[in-house]
């Protein structure tokens, strides 16, 4: 007999914290991820029963995932992480759900697409705060301008960057490139190449090109606009680290192993998230701007909750709507998923969200 659902990588910041979530409404899952140890340390306290496998082994995935019917992936990152999950679930029938919120991840998985369909089930990453919010407001100004081709997008978190968020800019770093989307492609772009000063709704900030977003596909995907550039309010520090050419001193330190070793201290004394009584006093907002051919533009502003509880939020809703059986195979965005409306839905069903038009 199939069990609800699985969330994997409980004993990671994000993942624990949707588990919780899940445990305080009532919603029965396994609680899964890489270490025995602790894995049990999150799902004990809870009386959640417990799953722990490594994504190593396709065979050791295949039996973990054989009696499951959802999968969150909670655990990044997820270009190492959602391919096996997705493929796994694809042999054994599951739908698959994750948080990742990033160009490169949401694309890798749209080669599945055929498979998915043929299996009759659905692929849909970017169900967090890195994508879905993001993704449900591009596609109600599209729905305000329909002749809109260009979508300007600048989120800004307050609280600060969490460990896993550092980790992910850092390693985006030292990759290099990025992209915008241009024509319907995605074309390459360099971080911070732009900047922006615009108030989201808590007065003047700034914001720089973030260029690995997970918007610059789905916005496409889901709205159909063919240019697409997105921003992220960041500190002086990172602004100036972002926008250090990759020759640069700053950048060689990153990819040299005294520049990595730096930084592995530096984040493993950074915590990996705030205290959950915390996360009440910390925001996130999002800009958003379609502009049409000839100019005419339509403004949103969002407010949620912090990005890691807003994110939790945003995955038990969707958790929730594929556990009744709301699902549309294939690889999915939130948008094409759940439909242009999903931004009234989000604005009925969870608390502390808010739009303003102009």
């Amino acid at each position: 007999m199939r069990s609800n659902l699985l969330i994997y990588g409980v004993s990671g910041y994000r993942g624990g914290l949707v588990s919780r979530l899940a445990a305080a409404a009532g919603l029965p899952h396994l609680a899964a991820g890489r270490d025995l140890e602790m894995v049990t340390a999150h799902a004990d306290p809870l009386l959640l029963p417990s799953r722990t496998f490594s994504l190593s082994d396709p065979a050791k995935v295949d039996r973990a995932l054989g009696d499951v019917a959802v999968v969150l992936n909670a655990a990044g990152p997820f270009d190492e992480t959602a391919a096996p999950l997705a493929e796994a679930c694809l042999r054994g029938g599951a739908h698959y759900l994750d948080l990742a919120g990033e160009a490169a991840e949401l694309e890798a998985l749209r080669h599945l697409d055929a498979r998915a369909r043929e299996a009759g089930v659905m692929l849909l990453p970017g169900v967090g705060f890195a994508n879905l919010p993001a993704d449900a407001l591009a596609a109600r100004l599209k729905r305000r301008l329909p002749p809109a081709v260009r979508l300007r997008l600048a989120v800004e978190a307050e609280g600060g960057a969490s460990r896993a968020a550092l980790q992910a800019l850092f390693r985006n770093l030292r990759r290099g490139g990025g992209v915008r989307r241009r024509g319907g492609e995605l074309v390459a772009a360099r971080a911070g190449e732009e900047r922006l000063v615009l108030d989201l709704g808590g007065g003047r900030r700034v914001a720089v090109t973030d260029p690995w977003r997970a918007e610059l596909v789905s916005a496409w995907w889901s709205a159909v606009y063919p240019d697409v550039d997105t921003y992220t309010v960041q500190p002086a520090a990172l602004r100036w680290l972002m926008r250090a050419r990759l020759a640069s001193p700053a950048r060689a330190l990153l990819a040299a192993r005294p520049g990595q070793a730096l930084l592995r201290r530096v984040l493993a004394r950074r915590a990996c998230g705030p205290a959950e009584p915390a996360l009440a006093a910390s925001a996130t907002r999002i800009w958003a701007q379609a502009e049409d051919a000839t100019g005419n533009r339509v403004t949103a502003r969002l407010r949620g909750p912090h990005a890691d509880l807003f994110g939790a939020r945003t995955a038990l809703w969707v958790v929730e709507r594929v556990l009744a059986g709301r699902v549309r195979v294939g690889v999915q965005t939130p948008v094409t998923a759940y439909g242009p409306d999903l931004l009234d839905r989000l604005l009925e069903d969870l608390e502390g969200v808010t739009v303003t038009w102009s």
